[in-house]
């Protein structure tokens, strides 16, 4: 189970930093769409902690 919660945390760690790059690259005009994939990515770690909390 820890395995899975370390593979996750890297996983969402790699996604942010590939968000902050793209929002970097292509600048303000898409920063509506890169809010919308962070909050899509917030909604994933909750449910991701939900699920480990219920294993």
């Amino acid at each position: 189970m820890e395995l899975l919660g370390q593979v996750w945390s890297v996983f969402l760690a790699v996604a942010a930093k590939l968000t902050h790059w793209v929002l970097v690259l292509v600048g303000p005009i898409y920063e509506g769409i890169a809010g919308l994939i962070i909050a899509f990515l917030k909604l994933l770690l909750s449910i991701g902690k939900t699920l480990l909390t219920l294993l």
